[in-house]
């Protein structure tokens, strides 16, 4: 019996295909998708707005979501924000995201970067080390 696909939750590795645009229906932000990856369920307050859109999501399942661009600290906050070069004017950014991999994050790994969380040296006040 082949095994279920598996869903992000928490301390799952997840690695993902990010393509944007200013409008829903372009991805003229990126010629080609962005390949991000993090560790879903490592912060302090609990899932930011940009986990909480991708909890209980199977590998191959794709989203769109809409961002305000002057908000993407919030949606993001300790997770690194995805290298997507905005226009001076945009006033919404259309990520549309792909779910391509998740796996149970190496117990190193999340240690790793729990640690480096709790030496911030950044003025956010997240304990990220400064975006």
């Amino acid at each position: 019996m082949p095994a279920p696909p598996r869903t992000i939750g928490p301390l799952q590795q997840v690695k993902l295909a990010l393509e944007a645009g200013t409008t829903a229906e372009s991805v003229a932000l990126t010629p080609q998708p962005i390949a991000y990856e993090f560790i879903f369920g490592l912060g302090a307050e609990g899932l930011v707005p940009f986990e909480r859109a991708l909890a209980d999501r199977r590998v191959g399942e794709q989203i769109s979501l809409r961002l305000d661009p002057r908000g993407l600290q919030a949606a993001f906050e300790h997770l690194p924000l995805p290298g997507i070069l905005l226009p001076a004017r945009a006033a919404d950014l259309f990520l549309r995201v792909t779910v391509v991999a998740v796996e149970p994050a190496d117990q190193r790994e999340v240690i790793r970067q729990l640690a480096r969380r709790s030496a911030c040296g950044g003025d956010c006040g997240c304990g990220c080390g400064g975006h």
